[in-house]
């Protein structure tokens, strides 16, 4: 540990599967949609079709303040 931090010992490159390519930002983005709407159930109470439907009406708001930054993710 290194303030409060654990630190590895080795290269994040190690132990990679010979076909492991990284994510695209659009499915790092789902996912992360997905754990907060899953969070939001579990914490809440909140029943699966509601936290949905919240999700899906929000998304847009959330990700996407300015058209700017809706012009900046589709380049």
């Amino acid at each position: 540990m290194v303030n409060n931090v654990v630190v590895g010992r080795k290269s994040p490159e190690d132990d990679h599967h010979p076909d492991c390519e990284p994510l695209p930002e659009s499915a790092v983005a789902a996912l992360e949609v997905d754990r907060e709407m899953r969070g939001d159930v579990r914490r809440n109470g909140k029943r699966p079709r509601d936290a949905f439907n919240e999700m899906i009406g929000g998304v847009a708001k959330q990700r996407f303040k300015t058209s700017d930054a809706q012009v900046k993710s589709t380049v």
